[in-house]
């Protein structure tokens, strides 16, 4: 990108547009954006968050529950449905490549429980 603070497209005094690129040549992304994340009704314990084969979840969770771990593609990678022992599964990943996915929990009625960004080493 140019730079030059004489060109009329790019101004460091110019409005920071919110697509994650520096617009304004000041060295800075998306500066003055303020994002918020909703903290879903339940709490819930994934660890160990990275990976190396074996993950655990504590928390609220229904006396059944279906878990998906979602490839960057959208592809279902893993699956398996659990009964919850005092509110904890382990789910075994060691079939699951290195990489970063999305853990996908669902309750019987197919109601979303959580959804959380996992990294299997």
């Amino acid at each position: 990108m140019d730079c030059d603070d004489s060109t009329a497209d790019i101004n460091p005094d110019a409005e920071e547009v919110l697509d994650s690129l520096d617009n304004n040549c000041n060295g800075m992304i998306d500066e003055g954006l303020v994002a918020s994340v909703e903290k879903p009704a339940g709490q819930w314990a994934i660890f160990p968050n990275p990976t190396g084969g074996y993950l655990f979840i504590k928390g609220e969770l229904p006396a059944r529950a279906s878990f998906r771990v979602i490839d960057i593609n959208g592809r279902v990678v893993w699956e398996n449905t659990f009964q919850s022992v005092q509110n904890e599964v382990m789910l075994n990943l060691n079939t699951v490549l290195p990489g970063v996915y999305v853990l996908e929990c669902r309750g019987d009625g197919g109601q979303q429980i959580f959804v959380q960004r996992i990294l299997r080493l």
